[in-house]
């Protein structure tokens, strides 16, 4: 791999910052922590002996004032000048330092790429001495941080159905708000692992009946959480009836007015029933003695009893029915007294509720 006079000066410069900082390269960092910026006070100028091109001054300047950010604790600028020096001028130096910022941002899965970008760096006896040193520095930092990033496992049980739609939003800040969700379709049920950044999620999993499936969770620096979606059973189709009362235990005053109501009304059924076909009878016999509408006097007498039993078992017809219905009311009354209200319309009295 051959190197141009603008990459060799580059190079040969950052080798210069960091060899005058060289325990930004410490290995004894803690594990759940990125490296520690570089200290750059005593740097100098960037003075490449061998004239670059302006794309590689460029190049230079931008990663000196990233540098001066990191220190300063203004990693989210320092990120944005590496990526601009990385733009104009090709170097592992600057992917490393891409890597550092956004570890320090807590952007775990962005920095796991951009140390494998580094580590994949294609080196050969010519490549400079920094980059050899930077692609090696790179594979022991994304190990250390492979190890302290948060990994979920999401297990699934009860009567779930494939596919499956995963929906991943982190809530962005202390007052709840979310941020931007991420969304994955699996095709089976089985148990998944996925790693994510530091923070508070709602993961929603929705399975290929429609239901959902909601659980929050925090994921910490080295954590390993088991997230298990129980999903219930297949709702049924139309609307449930609601089960019925347990009906009260013993003879309520409510029961004994539907026996009385019940009783009487049978007697005045039963009796109008009796009266009728008496008048009917007795009707039918008088007839036969008449001639047209012409009647004997002495049949005049049973033609009035005769009237007189047919209003009679009119009556008892009418009040029979009536007393069967009461009985039937109190009956209801006593087993959904809690669904059951009485309302008048008119001069009419009604029962409302659901039976």
């Amino acid at each position: 791999m051959s190197l141009s006079p603008a990459h060799r000066a580059l190079a040969r410069v950052l080798l210069a910052c960091v060899l005058l900082a060289p325990h930004a390269f410490a290995q004894g960092a803690p594990a759940a922590s990125p490296p520690p910026p570089i200290n750059i006070s005593g740097a100098p100028p960037a003075r490449p002996s061998a004239g670059p091109l302006p794309a590689s001054k460029q190049a230079i300047a931008l990663g000196h004032e990233g540098l001066k950010l990191m220190e300063l604790g203004e990693y989210e600028q320092a990120l944005t000048l590496f990526m601009q020096a990385e733009q104009l001028a090709h170097s592992p130096v600057f992917l490393i330092y891409q890597a550092r910022a956004a570890w320090w941002l807590g952007r775990y899965e962005a920095a796991l790429g951009l140390y494998q970008t580094c580590s994949d760096e294609r080196l050969d006896e010519q490549s400079p001495v920094l980059w050899q040193q930077t692609v090696l520095e790179a594979r022991r930092e994304r190990a250390r941080l492979a190890e302290v990033i948060p990994v979920i496992e999401l297990s699934f049980a009860g009567q779930v159905r494939a596919p499956l739609r995963v929906s991943i939003r982190r809530q962005t800040g202390d007052d709840g708000a979310l941020g931007r969700t991420s969304t994955a379709d699996w095709p089976t049920v089985e148990q998944r692992r996925i790693k994510l950044d530091p923070g508070q999620y709602s993961i929603t999993v929705r399975d290929g009946a429609e239901r959902v499936v909601r659980q929050a969770l925090r994921a910490r620096p080295g954590s390993r959480i088991q997230a298990r979606f129980v999903f219930p059973a297949s709702p049924v189709k139309g609307t449930p009836r609601a089960p019925s009362p347990p009906v009260p235990s013993g003879t309520t005053k409510l029961r004994w007015g539907a026996y009385a109501a019940w009783s009487s009304g049978s007697a005045l059924l039963i009796g109008g029933v009796v009266a009728g076909s008496m008048s009917m009878m007795l009707a039918q016999d008088v007839l036969s003695k008449c001639s047209g509408d012409v009647c004997p006097a002495e049949e005049q007498i049973r033609v009035a009893r005769a009237q007189r039993l047919g209003r009679l078992a009119a009556a008892g017809i009418v009040s029979g029915l009536v007393g069967e219905v009461a009985g039937t009311v109190l009956w209801l009354w006593d087993r959904h007294e809690t669904r059951l209200q009485l309302a008048t319309q008119g001069t009419g009295l009604m029962v409302q509720g659901k039976f």
